[in-house]
């Protein structure tokens, strides 16, 4: 009988992974803090019908075309992830300007505000800028979490100890960290129980 021998280095495949990216932003205390008291100025003049936010409020979708100097920061850092992200998950080397543009809106939650579970269609990518995570209290799980639901719906059919199958990807908010995920990716906002604003600016990749 010839010799078994596994080698998972050179034999394993990844056939269905799905990109998710966290990258903090150092040193944007400054734009956050311009970036929260616009968006706080914002909330106090409109209230628009959201069907995905419990408790909380949210712009138009041209937030990144508003005329602000801290917007356009957030648009150019929003600019440059989105071209990196997208060229280190695909085989281009330029990502294309024609036909692509951004749609944006700032979010606002406050205690018991959360975000229903929802997908962004139509969109390539879907990603979230936290200005502002607020101050937490309590003992509730996933306090304000974002969380992102794995799509194999049929993958944690059977279930092995320790599997990383039919999880799902919570994700603390924290100033300056920006999450980028394929747009089709359910997702929720938990309920947040704490001090403050949990302000965030949710964004789409899409065909114009």
């Amino acid at each position: 009988m010839p010799e078994t021998v596994v080698s998972l280095e050179n034999n394993l495949r990844w056939f269905f992974p799905t990109p998710v990216v966290a990258q903090p932003w150092p040193g944007s205390e400054g734009v956050n803090a311009a970036l929260r008291e616009l968006i706080l100025s914002g909330e106090a003049q409109a209230n628009p019908d959201l069907p995905n936010v419990v408790g909380g409020w949210a712009t138009t979708k041209d937030f990144l075309t508003w005329n602000a100097e801290c917007i356009a920061e957030l648009r150019e850092h929003i600019r440059i992830v989105v071209s990196e992200v997208v060229k280190g998950t695909s085989q281009i080397t330029e990502v294309p300007n024609q036909h692509l543009g951004f749609e944006a809106w700032a979010n606002v939650l406050r205690s018991g505000g959360y975000h229903r579970p929802h997908t962004h269609d139509n969109s390539f990518w879907s990603g979230v800028y936290y200005v502002a995570s607020g101050q937490p209290t309590g003992d509730q799980p996933q306090n304000g979490q974002l969380e992102l639901f794995d799509p194999r719906s049929a993958a944690g059919a059977i279930r092995l100890p320790g599997s990383t199958y039919q999880h799902t990807c919570p994700i603390d908010p924290q100033p300056g960290l920006i999450v980028m995920f394929p747009g089709w990716i359910r997702h929720m906002v938990h309920p947040f129980h704490g001090e403050g604003e949990r302000i965030s600016v949710a964004f789409n990749l899409i065909r114009t």
